[in-house]
């Protein structure tokens, strides 16, 4: 009578014997997943952390108005003020750090240097002219299929947004440490140098915008309030609208020198030691992991093929 192959079990010694009689297959299993991983990982490019540390730049005297509206001293702005219940306007330095990921300022960029940020971020879609080429290979020509099926486009070029959410998901922004208002930037990219030319653009062009969006909203406000004077004949209130006036030259002047408005630099662009990605021992740990899951799957699976029933009539081997 012939004997029943062992159904797997899930002691030690019924594994290790599983194992022992599928060894070749294991063995060849295992050898060709971290082959092809080690084969995928190789031509990877090293990718490296940039870190800046900025901090909220000191105020600038009369250059900020509360929630917008003119920079009022009288004891009777400051009563109405505060029953109205006028909500804070934003710091400069909270609108700076929102202002890093918008795409905003990703079109400001791409102005700026006339497209060549958007090249240099992603090299392999651009050639070294700048200008843009489909990406090609296998997998390219899938995805092309696959986007024709939906009626998409094979490729897009890369739009100022699509910099944007790239770099939302490259940059950090963490506080270094606890209860302080310091931000630490890191930007990974595979060219460090870029990298650390981005975050510095990032940096001025942020509080550029936000100087000049400052500098539009008190000129704005100093033609109103000087249209108003023209106006008015009454002494108490040309008084009043006199010292708005010189509040917000005040402001200009100060907006129009060559300082920080909304961060201060701290540290500069610095570049990591050492790559962040990829790290030679974990990617050899976790080609090996991977490389034994895919044997013991193997032979697992080889066994319960094995041990599974014949059809009626069928030979035995």
């Amino acid at each position: 009578m012939p004997s029943t192959p062992e159904a797997p079990g899930h002691s030690l010694g019924q594994i290790a014997r599983l194992l022992w009689r599928r060894r070749w297959l294991a063995l060849l299993a295992a050898g060709l997943t971290f082959t092809a991983l080690l084969w995928a990982m190789i031509p990877a490019r090293p990718v490296w952390a940039v870190r800046m540390t900025v901090a909220p730049a000191p105020a600038i005297p009369g250059a900020e108005t509360q929630a917008g509206a003119f920079p009022l001293s009288s004891g009777l702005a400051g009563i109405l003020g505060s029953r109205l219940g006028a909500a804070q306007p934003a710091l400069p330095f909270d609108r700076y750090l929102a202002l890093l990921n918008a795409a905003t300022l990703a079109r400001a960029l791409e102005r700026d240097t006339a497209g060549s940020v958007i090249a240099r971020y992603w090299p392999d879609l651009h050639d070294d002219a700048g200008r843009y080429q489909p990406p090609a290979g296998p997998l390219a020509a899938v995805k092309a299929q696959v986007n024709a099926l939906f009626g998409e486009p094979a490729a897009r070029p890369p739009t100022p947004e699509a910099f944007a959410e790239g770099l939302a998901r490259a940059l950090r922004i963490r506080a270094p440490i606890d209860g302080a208002p310091l931000r630490e930037l890191q930007l990974d990219h595979s060219d460090a140098a870029f990298a650390a030319e981005l975050l510095a653009r990032l940096h001025a062009t942020a509080d550029r915008m936000l100087r000049e969006e400052q500098r539009a909203r008190l000129a704005a406000q100093l033609d109103y309030v000087t249209a108003r004077l023209a106006a008015t004949t009454q002494i108490e209130l040309r008084s009043g609208l006199v010292q708005v006036v010189l509040q917000l030259e005040r402001g200009l002047m100060a907006l129009a020198a060559d300082q920080p408005y909304a961060a201060d630099l701290v540290a500069p662009p610095t570049i990591s030691f050492a790559p962040v990605w990829p790290k030679p021992m974990l990617a050899l740990l976790l080609a090996a992991l991977a490389a034994l899951a895919l044997g013991l799957i193997a032979a697992f699976a080889a066994e319960a093929l094995r041990a599974a029933p014949r059809p009626a009539g069928a030979s035995a081997r």
